[in-house]
């Protein structure tokens, strides 16, 4: 590894981070309540008071929860012992509020190891850009160090400008100037003077900027869009925001600075690039015309996509008439001045010196244990009080109670964030696979073996067959009324202790039961059609049983006098002569 961020985004016990975004936008609200939110997990409460708690408000970490927790304000909410379990309807609640209620910059305590003058809680404006008021800790300055001390590329992005401003008498009053390196960044000065647009504490001051020349260190330029002053003397006479001519004015600006320059995410492909000068519908004075950047890809990059760019993105800057001497600059003189700097970075690591380290010890004077064999069988060794440096000795937990380690528990079992007893369950799965989770008795569920067939039961979960009906384990096509089974079919007579689901009997198949056929009636023991017969006797007292057709013979009423007939008991009359009835 070559090179960190000593923080990102939210303090960390190291440094106090850059504010990047203003109280109102979204993101503002979002890195707010998440500096305030990670002290409820994140905070290392082995060397200072745990934060946001009590005195802080009902909704923050005061939850009952017990340490390094967190529950929401909202009924509904359960407590969560890492960030990502936080429910949706808190975090919506929270960002709502997060620029006032829940700021997190302005709610933080100052952590110990924090000694330098001014270093407190919350952030101050200062040239009209907010700033964190937390710079480096002890602990920060002793990795600042061991990093010099190991000829490491020490990174000023993502810290507080407290923190720059402290890295940099370290670089030069400890080290023999050891190079500072802004890995991605543009300058605050040469930024757009619109209203509407907004300057961060993360972009670098002019005194940073002489941080970074000073020492000969490296400043690469972020590539994403942006919107410059302008800048005459760099050849480039078009106004269009976000794209290369914004960019380009920002790079000759930092060359005639006399600073190394270099760019900087223009080959993540994480970060947006800048925007072509096509799709916004500018450049129309440029002499090439031509879109050097966006001939092979969408019109917004996503950082350039890869190295194989840089040669578009010099063409490019040709093509919007960035002066030679600038050209020239960029294309042979960034890698070499990275390269130095690196060098320089070895060569002065022997120049510097390390801190004692400095250790945060517990307040021994009312301290009864430091580890549970210090205490008795029925406690465990936990912090407590305000000073959470001073142990003390607690009972452990009944059955039921909060906690977050299997010690602090009588039962020996700490899950789902509760004292819970050996065999105790709350799902399924957290039985074997012979096993269900059971119904609470006497206050808890209790993994049970699963049920056989037949054995009583009132859910499926219960049976290893899957399935429970009538109050018994049942197999999957188990029945014991048609109602049961599909429309398909009925349920066949008992085998093995069981019936089972069938499918329907067509006509003509072997039958014992009307509800075993499609047609819905068994006689002569086959299934057959409602209107069908063997003999008169199986038809009303005005009908005889027809001839067959199709298979079968089907119930017809009696003849009248001079009908058609063949046969005697066709007719009403019971006589037939001349094949009609008389």
């Amino acid at each position: 590894m070559r090179t960190f961020y000593l923080a990102h985004k939210v303090n960390s016990r190291l440094s106090g981070a850059d504010v990047f975004l203003p109280k109102k936008s979204a993101g503002g609200k979002a890195i707010r309540m998440t500096q305030a939110i990670s002290g409820c997990f994140y905070y290392d409460d082995n060397v200072g008071q745990f934060p946001l708690k009590g005195r802080l408000g009902k909704n923050l970490c005061d939850n009952n929860c017990g340490d390094n927790a967190f529950k929401g304000g909202k009924i509904t909410d359960n407590c969560s012992y890492k960030f990502s379990d936080i429910s949706e309807v808190n975090f919506l609640d929270y960002l709502s509020r997060g620029a006032n209620a829940f700021n997190g910059f302005k709610l933080y305590p100052k952590p110990p190891g924090f000694t330098r003058e001014g270093d407190k809680a919350g952030s101050t404006v200062v040239n009209k850009i907010e700033r964190n008021n937390l710079g480096l800790s002890y602990d920060g300055e002793r990795v600042v160090r061991a990093a010099m001390l190991k000829g490491m590329i020490v990174n000023i992005d993502h810290v507080s400008s407290r923190s720059r401003k402290h890295i940099h008498e370290i670089a030069t009053k400890v080290f023999d100037t050891y190079p500072l390196n802004a890995l991605h960044n543009k300058p605050n000065q040469r930024l757009t003077n619109k209203k509407s647009f907004i300057r961060h504490e993360y972009d670098f001051d002019d005194e940073e900027l002489t941080f970074v020349r000073e020492t000969g260190g490296f400043f690469g330029l972020r590539m994403g869009p942006t919107d410059s002053i302008e800048y005459a003397q760099s050849g480039i006479t078009e106004d269009c925001p976000k794209t290369s001519t914004e960019t380009a004015k920002m790079l000759a600006w930092l060359i005639d600075e006399g600073l190394n320059v270099g760019y900087s995410l223009d080959y993540a492909t994480v970060t947006q690039g800048v925007h072509s000068r096509t799709f916004v519908g500018c450049g129309t004075n440029i002499s090439d015309s031509a879109d050097q950047l966006h001939t092979y890809g969408r019109h917004v990059t996503e950082g350039l996509s890869h190295i194989g760019m840089m040669k578009k993105w010099h063409k490019e800057l040709e093509a919007i008439g960035l002066k030679e001497d600038y050209l020239n600059t960029l294309k042979n003189n960034g890698v070499e001045a990275f390269l130095q700097m690196w060098a320089t970075s070895e060569a002065k690591a022997s120049t510097g010196s390390q801190l004692a380290q400095q250790t945060f010890t517990p307040d021994t004077s009312s301290e009864p244990c430091k580890e549970d064999s210090d205490c008795a069988a029925s406690e465990f060794c936990s912090r407590t009080g305000i000073d959470l440096r001073k142990n003390t000795c607690r009972t452990k937990k009944d059955h039921g109670a909060v906690c977050t380690d299997k010690r602090q528990c009588s039962t020996g079992r700490c899950a789902w964030g509760f004292c819970a007893d050996p065999d105790e369950c709350q799902l399924n799965s957290d039985c074997t696979n012979n096993q269900y989770c059971g119904d609470p008795v006497s206050g808890k569920r209790k993994c049970k073996t699963l049920k056989a067939h037949g054995q009583a039961c009132t859910k499926a979960a219960q049976c290893s067959t899957g399935r429970c009906a009538w109050g018994f384990c049942a197999d999957p096509d188990e029945c014991q009324s048609n109602s049961d089974c599909a429309n398909n079919q009925y349920c066949g007579d008992p085998v093995s202790g069981k019936r089972k689901c069938k499918t329907l009997k067509a006509h003509g198949q072997a039958c014992t039961k009307a509800i075993q056929c499609s047609t819905g009636r068994c006689s002569w023991g086959k299934c057959a059609d409602a209107d069908e017969c063997q003999s008169n006797s199986d038809c009303k007292r005005n009908q005889y049983c027809g001839d067959p057709i199709s298979g079968k013979r089907k119930c017809k009423d009696l003849l009248a006098k001079g009908k058609a007939c063949t046969k005697k008991m066709q007719c009403a009359s019971g006589k037939c002569f001349l094949f009609k009835c008389k």
